[in-house]
């Protein structure tokens, strides 16, 4: 099945599914996905497996990019931009946690 090998990859460098994520800069339920086979990475982001793990053609055989057709890359892109999103969003709510605990602190010290 596609992505064991990623999984194997992965576990055998001590990595969490998170820190690969983090090394790619995409979610972390992406490299789930990829490893349970449910979304395979794009082009750009297998290259960049191949570079971190130092492996040559291992997960291109692997994801079979060989017969990629123009629908799957663009779905790779929307995957992609979707990541991009959830990553955004998830700073987005961070900035308002941020903002409301400066508001109150400024608020109580207004009041002293």
């Amino acid at each position: 099945m596609a992505g064991d090998g990623l999984k194997a990859i992965r576990d055998n460098a001590g990595m969490t599914q998170q820190q690969l994520a983090d090394q790619l800069g995409v979610h972390y339920m992406s490299i789930a996905n990829w490893e349970a086979g449910r979304n395979r990475p794009s082009l750009k982001h297998v290259q960049r497996l191949e570079e971190l793990f130092g492996l040559d053609g291992q997960l291109l055989t692997e994801f079979a990019y060989a017969g990629v057709t123009p629908f799957d890359q663009l779905r790779a892109e929307v995957e992609a931009l979707a990541e991009q999103g959830a990553r955004l969003t998830e700073l987005v709510v961070q900035l308002q946690h941020e903002l409301t605990r400066q508001g109150e602190e400024i608020d109580g010290l207004r009041k002293r």
